[in-house]
């Protein structure tokens, strides 16, 4: 699907997706920081994130804007502030008005990308 050499702001589902020294966050590329001095405007913040892919969380550091939601990081855990919390498929096609919806493991929806 996609090839490894998506700049940073491009859309991603993996680290594999985004080029040398990018991650994945939150479905988008961006440069890995340890300092705030390594990080250029707009993104100009060195932001610890949590990513989370399948069942494996990761804590990362990322530069990020000013818009960037740290806040997200716990909501993302739990379903209830996100509004997309299911028991059965039929909630998530519903939910999304797609037929390819599903109810995830972890109670929340989701529509598979294959």
């Amino acid at each position: 699907m996609m090839s490894g050499c998506a700049d940073v702001g491009d859309a991603c589902l993996f680290d594999s997706d985004c080029s040398g020294g990018s991650l994945c966050v939150r479905d988008m590329c961006r440069a890995a920081c340890s300092l705030e001095e390594d990080c250029a405007a707009p993104e100009n913040r060195c932001l610890l994130v949590t990513k989370e892919r399948s069942a494996e969380k990761e804590t990362v550091k990322v530069c990020v804007d000013d818009s960037f939601d740290s806040e997200l990081n716990g909501a993302q855990d739990n379903c209830e502030a996100t509004g997309d919390c299911c028991s059965a498929h039929e909630e998530c096609v519903e939910l999304f008005d797609d037929p390819r919806a599903r109810c995830a493991p972890d109670a929340r929806c989701l529509i598979p990308l294959s």
